[in-house]
């Protein structure tokens, strides 16, 4: 029997007035509580390389960077490929 136990954030976004307020803190672990709750073991993301805010709430949630992926971004930009195993036990 095969299981999904990968959830993949696609995007998140905070409206620029909204941002530097702990919104997008508190929107990512939310998402993080309802991936535990549909039984997934594993989170993967990819940010961009340059995106230091975003990069600081993911390393406070325990993720760490698995993957750089060169020119990843339609500007060329690198990305990284985040990831948050054996969630179910972590604390967020």
């Amino acid at each position: 029997m095969e299981t999904n136990d990968s959830c993949n954030l696609v995007d998140l976004a905070i409206a620029k007035q909204h941002q530097k307020k702990g919104y997008g803190k508190k929107l990512f672990c939310h998402a993080i509580i309802e991936a535990k709750k549909l039984g997934a073991r594993k989170f993967h993301l990819t940010v961009r390389e340059d995106n230091l805010p975003a990069i600081s709430i993911y390393n406070s949630c325990h993720f760490k960077i698995i993957k750089k992926i060169n020119s990843y971004y339609i500007d060329k930009t690198n990305a990284f490929v985040m990831e948050l195993c054996d969630f179910q036990e972590s604390k967020n």
